[in-house]
């Protein structure tokens, strides 16, 4: 049964998405399981970690990417979400066939605009468009993973009702600990808003549940885990015992460097880059567990 996992965070700048791309190719190839990744993120950063731009004007302009999907249900149209999936042609499928992906669309920017003029922001379809675009193809993947923009708007309130677990990227520090209670809150809150909704018309809704807090970027010094990084990491650990993970991912300029290469470092190959891909293998597994 396939799982679906929003990858949230209302900061930007935490890494989000760089965990979402690596753990998504991590579980295509090492774990060959079946994956979707959708970029929510109107600054298609994940789009673009996968393929360059002169392929993303490709799809833009033939109409393959999250933007349609959205212009669909504000114009109440159908679109079948399969014609929106890459899969293939990518560089990484030339490692795995197993990691799909439907890219994003700079146009998204406005898009939490337009659902609150022509749906309503109180409206139910305003915040499960991407669950009713997904159902369909929930059978051909083992796991489906939102990139969800830095904040908590339609979009993401979105990818949140259409997924059965939410991860939290944070990075090691004092304020991690306000932010995960802040996105706590707001996802109780969604869940239970949508839930009464949907029982006035006699239906359940479960809501997604917070499954996982991973540190990125960590950083290292003669002695281990700085002494500030470390006291953050405790803090976090000390209040939410069971969903933070154990493995975690260090700082490196490695990442960067791999995107303009259009590879995961969790699938590279590369010598030099042995240490972090063992590092996304050891949290990806973690993620299988948990998630």
């Amino acid at each position: 049964m396939v799982k679906v996992v929003s990858f949230v965070n209302y900061k930007g700048g935490v890494g989000k998405t760089t965990l979402a791309v690596e753990i998504s190719a991590a579980l295509a190839y090492h774990y060959d399981k079946r994956t979707l990744l959708i970029d929510a993120d109107p600054q298609t950063n994940a789009t673009f970690y996968l393929m360059d731009e002169h392929t993303w004007e490709r799809y833009a302009r033939s109409g393959r990417t999250m933007k349609e999907l959205f212009d669909a249900a504000l114009n109440n149209q159908h679109i079948d979400i399969r014609n929106i999936i890459v899969s293939s042609g990518l560089e990484i499928h030339q490692r795995t066939q197993n990691l799909h992906v439907i890219p994003s669309h700079l146009d998204l920017h406005s898009i939490d605009l337009d659902i609150a003029s022509r749906i309503g922001k109180e409206a139910l379809k305003a915040r499960t468009i991407l669950k009713e675009g997904i159902d369909p193809i929930k059978d051909d993947y083992d796991y489906i993973i939102i990139d969800c923009p830095p904040n908590m708007y339609f979009i993401t309130q979105n990818a949140i009702v259409a997924s059965d677990s939410v991860v939290i990227v944070v990075l090691p520090e004092y304020l991690a600990i306000i932010g995960i209670s802040l996105i706590h809150r707001i996802i109780n809150m969604l869940n239970e808003d949508i839930r009464r909704q949907v029982e006035k018309f006699g239906g359940r809704f479960e809501g997604a549940r917070v499954k996982g807090i991973i540190f990125n970027r960590v950083r290292h010094g003669p002695y281990g885990i700085l002494v500030d990084q470390r006291r953050s990491m405790n803090d976090v650990r000390r209040q939410w015992p069971d969903i933070t993970f154990e493995n975690y991912v260090s700082e490196t300029v490695r990442f960067p460097e791999r995107t303009r290469m259009k590879i995961p470092i969790s699938i590279s190959g590369y010598a030099a880059d042995s240490r972090y891909e063992a590092a996304i293998q050891r949290v990806a597994e973690e993620f299988l567990r948990r998630v």
